[in-house]
């Protein structure tokens, strides 16, 4: 378990799913020179994959020391050649990653884990991508259970005992729910908002014992990178677009 610690109005910031997307990690770490008190950078996972710049998303979070990183679906698709079904484009999508990547950072990757056990001010924190990971990963592609129609209850006994603090992504929706003496985070996604031309992340502030949760929007400039799709020829550019970005061609 890694420890950490937060003095008094110290933040840090939690982000999720930055999907390869150079504009809205540049935006986002542009806003953080305004919040100088951020002291780490959570970072759930996909982080690659889906959009143009992996090699230059992946250069910023291994380099950039507040990032504490786990890996999510889409890292493992390429690190790990799970073996689940994918179109024949998505194939092609995962190859071009790798290639865009290189060994050596791919093999920096590698050594990220699939979740994080942080002890953060005495309050124990899990960083997971979706749920937590069993050996097979079998789960990593189920969404949490707070989707189904089953009980917070049963959502809650989906995650490990002890834990104050669930952060997690995956759904690109953000969500902060407080029950039963946990706290569920999902910060929404940083690179591939479901709003368009927007950013998503989550602020958690220490101060006076008790942690400040302020989840948050903001608006960046998306021509560039729509640009990208196509001068940088993104396998399944088309597809992307029009699922997660709601842009049709």
């Amino acid at each position: 378990m890694k420890n950490l610690n937060l003095e008094d109005y110290e933040k840090l910031a939690i982000v999720s799913d930055i999907h390869a997307n150079k504009y809205a990690l540049d935006k986002f770490l542009s806003i953080l020179k305004e919040e100088p008190t951020i002291k780490f950078i959570l970072n759930l996972g996909d982080f690659l994959q889906i959009g143009p710049h992996p090699k230059e998303v992946a250069e910023v979070i291994l380099n950039d020391e507040r990032f504490i990183n786990i890996l999510g679906n889409n890292e493992l698709m390429i690190t790990e050649n799970l073996n689940v079904k994918t179109r024949e484009d998505e194939t092609g999508h995962s190859n071009w990653t790798k290639e865009q990547i290189g060994t050596t950072l791919l093999g920096k990757i590698k050594k990220i884990p699939t979740f994080q056990f942080l002890d953060l001010n005495n309050k124990k924190f899990l960083m997971t991508h979706s749920r937590i990971y069993n050996e097979d990963r079998s789960n990593v592609w189920g969404f949490p259970l707070l989707f189904s129609k089953k009980s917070l209850s049963n959502f809650m006994r989906d995650y490990p005992k002890g834990m104050d603090f669930i952060l997690f992504g995956h759904t690109h929706h953000q969500l902060y729910l407080h029950w039963r003496n946990k706290s569920f985070i999902n910060p929404g996604s940083l690179g591939c908002s479901i709003h368009k031309s927007m950013l998503s992340y989550c602020l958690l502030e220490a101060g006076e014992g008790r942690f400040n949760i302020s989840l948050k929007n903001e608006y960046y400039d998306q021509t560039n990178l729509l640009e990208d799709y196509r001068r940088l020829e993104v396998p399944d550019a088309e597809f992307i677009l029009k699922n997660f970005y709601g842009i049709k061609s």
